[in-house]
């Protein structure tokens, strides 16, 4: 399940998590075989064709699995068939659910599995206190049968010199190009940027769907194509060099279940300008959170100050966001949730 740029990042990080810093875990790792390789000499893995949003997995039985005390499954699409284990599911948001990101029939879907993955687990694991109260508020579950714990992220003990970067202003977002993601609004930013001649360059990472088609239309239209990069690979390598080539990464959603990208970014001494959303003033803190969600003359006036300024993330900042969000943090809650549910 690690091809995902979310659910992806966080089996990979727990995975490499708890085999770094929870040796009393014996994990067994199920997904596609590529995905596996690096995890086959240190723990047991099942390759399956399946993956995280697939019919397959839904209907697949890679999870009939007797040798093991505990299943995790890292998102709500639990299959329907699986061993009579106790059940621990991760739920990073039900931005599905939303009437202004997805349609009738994939709402219902994802209405039906979220319900049934709940009703499943022995216990669920929110990735934000944010999706934590979404899950209570909006589907009516038990606080107590949820516990909130944070994702690990990426890191790197590299910092960005941003006076060798050749744009006035270098702008990065990573992540799938969706709706809720705002890139509408950040293309309309460069727009007003251009308009005043700022030297503006942005780089957008992520797999191609059929929503960007839209935005290159818009960046064609107002001959935006000098100022605008797209990259379609997030592979680790891929995304460090993008972290390293920018001035700030922006996060401009909607909404969103957790911030992987800001953080690995704050991680690595990169300023973030955000959307103010409940998870972004939840993860990231107010420091970051600079203009109101699609408002792009707001988000180019915070992009036009952060030039001015040369603002640097401070050093407390970086080891803060490397602390909470890591692999040692991460190891320890994900051991404790696997051992109480075995214990029952």
């Amino acid at each position: 399940m690690v091809r995902y740029s979310g659910i992806g990042r966080y089996a990979k990080k727990a995975a490499e998590s708890l085999l770094a810093h929870a040796p009393s875990v014996q994990l067994t790792l199920i997904g596609p075989e590529d995905d596996l390789l690096p995890f086959e000499k240190r723990a047991r893995v099942l390759p399956s064709p399946s993956t995280a949003y697939g019919l397959k997995s839904f209907v697949g039985r890679d999870l009939m699995v007797d040798h093991v005390d505990v299943i995790h499954v890292p998102h709500w699409n639990v299959p329907i068939w699986h061993a009579r284990k106790p059940l621990v599911v991760t739920i990073h948001d039900v931005i599905t659910l939303r009437r202004d990101v997805a349609p009738a029939w994939k709402r219902q879907a994802s209405l039906v599995g979220i319900s049934r993955a709940m009703r499943r687990a022995s216990v669920i694991l929110a990735v934000s206190t944010f999706t934590k109260q979404t899950l209570v508020d909006e589907l009516g579950c038990p606080p107590e049968r949820i516990r909130v714990v944070y994702p690990a992220i990426w890191t790197n003990s590299r910092r960005v010199d941003r006076h060798t970067l050749p744009h006035a202003i270098s702008v990065l977002t990573i992540g799938q190009r969706k709706k809720h993601k705002g890139l509408w609004t950040v293309a309309e930013a460069i727009r007003i940027l251009k308009e005043r001649g700022v030297r503006v360059l942005w780089t957008t990472v992520g797999p191609r769907d059929e929503y960007w088609s839209e935005i290159e239309s818009f960046i064609e239209h107002h001959r935006l194509s000098s100022s605008v990069r797209v990259a379609w690979s997030m592979s680790d390598e891929c995304l460090e060099r993008e972290f390293s080539s920018c001035h700030c990464v922006v996060q401009a959603s909607s909404v969103e279940g957790f911030g992987f990208v800001p953080l690995e970014a704050i991680s690595r001494g990169v300023p973030v300008i955000a959307s103010d959303i409940p998870v972004a003033r939840e993860v990231l803190g107010p420091k970051w959170v600079r203009f109101p969600p699609g408002d792009a003359d707001a988000l180019a006036c915070a992009l036009l100050r952060l030039a001015e300024s040369e603002e640097r993330v401070p050093d407390e900042d970086v080891e803060e966001v490397r602390r909470r969000y890591g692999d040692v943090a991460f190891a320890s809650a994900l051991g404790r949730a696997y051992r109480d549910v075995a214990d029952g």
